[in-house]
């Protein structure tokens, strides 16, 4: 079924028989992403452990296993770069499984539930 009208449209002008690939699109919540960025920055100004939201999240992520493993060709060096949570990246259901894991990470450390800091 076409999205929009302007989907439609398009189908409309294939001729009979047009095969086409399909490709899912990844929705996120774009309130969820934001309150898990204020947490994150809440988090920073409450404790000083991170110099930003940004190396907190980096942190989160390696500690949580969201990286890769890349091979250095000129050193033979092994070195590991965070994955992306990016809306392109990550669907809903991949980022709530990151957001459930992140936040449980957070109430580790901090020793409270960390949405606990949206309500300062």
């Amino acid at each position: 079924m076409p999205l929009t009208v302007y989907d439609a449209e398009a189908i409309e002008e294939r001729s009979e028989g047009q095969i086409f690939t399909l490709r899912p699109v990844k929705h996120r919540s774009p309130p969820q992403h934001k309150m898990y960025w204020q947490i994150l920055k809440r988090t920073v100004e409450a404790t000083g452990k991170w110099a930003t939201p940004s190396h907190l999240h980096d942190d989160l992520k390696m500690l949580l296993g969201y990286h890769k493993a890349t091979l250095n060709l000129l050193t033979g060096e092994v070195y590991y770069r965070a994955d992306s949570i990016a809306y392109q990246k990550m669907d809903q259901e991949e980022f709530n499984k990151y957001l459930d894991a992140a936040m449980g990470k957070l109430a580790e450390v901090l020793g409270h539930d960390p949405m606990e800091l949206l309500n300062e």
